[in-house]
């Protein structure tokens, strides 16, 4: 009998170990937004408010895309925007706030003379410098498309917090 429960305990325990093990290994899925994402300035004004949490940017590295998540990162950022002001959490600790607003803006590329879109402006009345961000929004999603004004960078995408 005794025999019996080591067995099954050692064999439980290797099955459990070489699975968690395939765990690690996983290859990083993305996020597949299914969503109707939208950039129409009335709707953002409304869908942007409340608490989003970051959950992943992509990035283009020469031909592959390369992924970062707060678990890549170890840690987690939340934004609460709430009328005109945006509230940064790291970790669940305040961070900073901003004002932000809403504009169309022309020549985002900044190589295309004739493209304009709509952007999230972010205020930062210290340095009087403003930064303006493509995005889309859906009801439970919002994607910053960094990629528009720094080349460097790609999307960050966010999930409301419900």
């Amino acid at each position: 009998m005794k025999y019996s429960i080591v067995l099954f305990s050692s064999i439980f325990l290797a099955i459990f170990l070489v699975r968690c093990k395939k765990e690690e290994n996983k290859p990083y899925e993305p996020n597949i937004i299914t969503e109707y994402l939208t950039r129409n300035i009335d709707s953002a004004k409304i869908l942007f408010q409340g608490k989003w949490n970051w959950i992943e940017t992509k990035r283009l590295n020469r031909n592959s895309f390369i992924y970062t998540t707060p678990q890549t990162e170890g840690s987690s950022y939340t934004s609460l925007f709430s009328n005109d002001t945006i509230y940064g959490f790291k970790n669940g600790l305040f961070t900073n706030s901003q004002k932000f607003g809403f504009k169309i803006r022309k020549e985002i590329s900044g190589v295309i003379p004739s493209d304009s879109m709509p952007v999230i402006v972010y205020y930062d009345a210290l340095n009087n410098i403003q930064v303006y961000i493509p995005y889309l929004i859906s009801k439970n999603y919002f994607i910053l498309q960094w990629q528009y004004v720094h080349s460097g960078s790609g999307e960050a995408i966010y999930k409301k917090n419900n």
